[in-house]
């Protein structure tokens, strides 16, 4: 049974709103998501949650374009286009992408822009935004963002942290 039966959306679209080309692109898919078939969720929100959003977490999302169906598969790239396109009711805009040998050539067109997206919007290079937030802590652990606020307050760096177990506090990374 999917999920469709308790969710009105069938494609929860993941973005990032500090993207200003991607941005134009969310607004456009907005006006015309008319039946709300999707979801938009964004990346750069502080409060995201990778666990609501099929595992994706903030650095593979911001690598490459995802989705999550409302069956729980993730999908990615070119696919997420053709899905969020074919919700909004503009499918045949993406429908070549999906015959062989078209298909490949997109998936490395696109490959080439996410690979150029940050550099072209004239953004910092993906690394060095990784590095920062981890440094924020935006790891969702209990506590640590009071934390770092604290350390924020008091003009420290914020040390950067390891993954720990949802219900685990964060413990600044080893030197």
């Amino acid at each position: 049974l999917s999920s469709l039966s308790t969710n009105k959306w069938r494609i929860n679209m993941l973005y990032d709103s500090e993207c200003p080309l991607c941005m134009h692109e969310i607004k456009f898919l907005e006006k015309r998501d008319k039946k709300g078939l999707v979801k938009f969720t964004d990346l750069a929100d502080p409060e995201y949650n990778p666990e609501q959003n099929g595992d994706v977490d903030y650095e593979t999302g911001m690598r490459r374009m995802h989705a999550v169906l409302d069956t729980g598969e993730v999908i990615s790239g070119v696919a997420v286009f053709r899905e969020v396109y074919k919700a909004v009711g503009l499918g045949w805009v993406w429908r070549v992408t999906s015959v062989p040998g078209v298909s490949s050539i997109a998936e490395r067109l696109y490959t080439v822009w996410a690979d150029w997206r940050m550099w072209i919007t004239g953004r910092e290079e993906l690394e060095v935004i990784f590095k920062k937030r981890r440094r924020k802590g935006y790891q969702r652990k209990k506590g640590f963002r009071r934390y770092v606020t604290v350390l924020e307050i008091l003009g420290i760096e914020a040390p950067e942290v390891r993954e720990a177990p949802p219900d685990a506090p964060a413990q600044p990374a080893a030197a």
